[in-house]
């Protein structure tokens, strides 16, 4: 069956080329196994999050979607879900998968974003209980175009903000295009709460998040004006400076 041939594999190559995958020196490796080798009705692919291993059936080991879906697993990032559908935030990979090799081009959404820590210091943090801010949130997509005191992810708590621009290495995001997203990360998946169109507001946690235009700067990064404010009394910074 398809366990005892991954342990072959596995095996194989500790003999020829002396790998131990238990210390530091693998950080990840992918299995492509043949079709004749996996159960009837075992689904595609499979990978184990937190883990280094990720296990492919061969006819879909080519599939852009797939690998960075499964590579995803073994940094640790689990599914990404809407509206109850666990594969529904189509924004990154974490969502569903699909069969063209190629194509979409897209990354990860701002709660995976968050826990991988790439933008660190581009973060905003936020209290929930005071919150206050307004200015420019730059797509992350244009992180080569920004200084260091520019913002390309807002966290409140347990929820991440982020402007999904359709363009360069995210041109192929399937969803929430040229819109403001607010992510949840909870301990088993994250969830897309809302996606906010220009002009428009979403409420949580006592606050109000507005997205008040969308703009490009002269550097050629394009950004959404947010206004960030506690619901009752809070400053609109849409329309006030």
């Amino acid at each position: 069956g398809d366990l005892t041939f991954r342990n072959l594999m596995s095996d194989d190559l500790h003999e020829h080329f002396g790998l131990d995958f238990l210390n530091d020196e693998i950080d990840h490796v992918i299995y492509i196994i043949p079709d004749t080798i996996l159960r009837r009705g075992k689904r595609g692919w499979s990978a184990f999050a937190n883990w280094y291993r990720v296990y492919f059936r061969a006819n879909r080991a080519r599939t852009i979607s797939a690998n960075m879906h499964e590579i995803g697993h073994t940094l640790g990032l689990l599914h990404a879900g809407k509206s109850g559908n666990r594969y529904g935030d189509r924004t990154g990979y974490m969502g569903s998968t699909y069969k063209r090799v190629d194509a979409p081009l897209m990354c990860f959404n701002g709660a995976y974003n968050h826990q991988l820590g790439w933008f660190a210091k581009k973060e905003k943090y936020i209290s929930p209980e005071d919150g206050k801010w307004g200015g420019n949130l730059i797509t992350f997509v244009d992180s080569n175009l920004t200084s260091e005191d520019q913002v390309l992810l807002i966290t409140i708590d347990d929820m991440h903000i982020q402007f999904n621009c359709p363009k360069a290495h995210n041109i192929g995001t399937r969803m929430a295009r040229d819109e403001v997203t607010i992510t949840q990360l909870t301990p088993s998946l994250s969830w897309q709460k809302v996606a906010l169109g220009e002009g428009e507001e979403s409420t949580f946690y006592g606050l109000i998040v507005r997205f008040c235009e969308q703009g490009t700067n002269s550097k050629g990064a394009d950004y959404a004006k947010l206004s960030i404010s506690p619901k009752e009394g809070g400053k609109n910074y849409c329309v006030e400076e």
